[in-house]
């Protein structure tokens, strides 16, 4: 006998990061008792296996941040809506990522007697910075400095 339990996947998945976390939300369904996140990681030439980051988040629960990230890894997204009663669950399509940092904002340069000065707003969660340098317009950026 088929009972319908009345679960749909989680859907409209989004995702957004920095070098350091990456950011999962999706719409809220109805009778869903617990939502379960799970990743997979790209080795470089085949995907991982999912892997539970928490299968317990709360029912009204629509995000996730996954704080354990490295910065160009490439990672991919699933969320799990379920019904506790029955431990009948629905998965939702996969979202993928790769961790980039934010750009930073506010970039002035100033001319001195023999240098320009370059400032900028620091960007959360960052520790290092690269600045690149064309000789001029239309030529190739290179890094100039850390």
């Amino acid at each position: 006998m088929y009972f319908d339990t009345g679960i749909t996947a989680p859907e409209n998945l989004s995702v957004a990061s920095s070098s350091v976390w990456i950011w999962i939300g999706w719409d809220n369904i109805q009778n869903v008792s617990a939502y379960g996140i799970y990743r997979s990681e790209y080795n470089g030439s085949e995907w991982g296996e999912y892997v539970a980051l928490d299968e317990n988040l709360g029912s009204y629960t629509t995000t996730y941040t996954d704080y354990d990230v490295e910065e160009g890894k490439k990672y991919k997204y699933r969320v799990r809506g379920k019904i506790s009663e029955w431990g009948d669950y629905a998965v939702s399509e996969e979202i993928s990522l790769t961790p980039r940092p934010e750009a930073p904002e506010n970039i002035t340069a100033t001319m001195g007697a023999d240098s320009i000065i370059i400032t900028w707003s620091a960007v959360t969660g960052e520790k290092y910075y690269e600045l690149h340098r064309c000789e001029y317009n239309g030529s190739e950026p290179h890094v100039i400095g850390f």
